[in-house]
């Protein structure tokens, strides 16, 4: 039986769910893939991931396709200094 493929970005916000795959020997069970956002979000879309972060445009461009894991976000409720939104309207 294959092992699922969990995408893997190493950043520090990421960290709490590694943590977790650590802390109970989980990853012995899955392969991790490591990526960039940009990377994961292509690999998870052409199914050659089973699990991964993605970015929300990405979801929302493919939430017909995909499953989106209720209660588990990488999320802020101040200012978050690495993700800008920028419009020229």
């Amino acid at each position: 039986m294959l092992r699922p493929r969990v995408g893997h970005i190493q950043f520090i916000n990421c960290l709490p769910l590694y943590y977790g795959l650590v802390q109970n020997n989980v990853l012995l069970d899955v392969e991790l893939v490591k990526g960039t956002p940009t990377e994961l979000n292509k690999w998870l879309l052409e199914g050659k991931l089973d699990i991964s972060p993605i970015s929300s445009i990405e979801y929302c461009r493919n939430y017909k396709d995909l499953m989106l894991m209720p209660n588990l976000a990488v999320a802020a409720d101040g200012e978050v200094k690495s993700i800008l939104f920028i419009s020229k309207v």
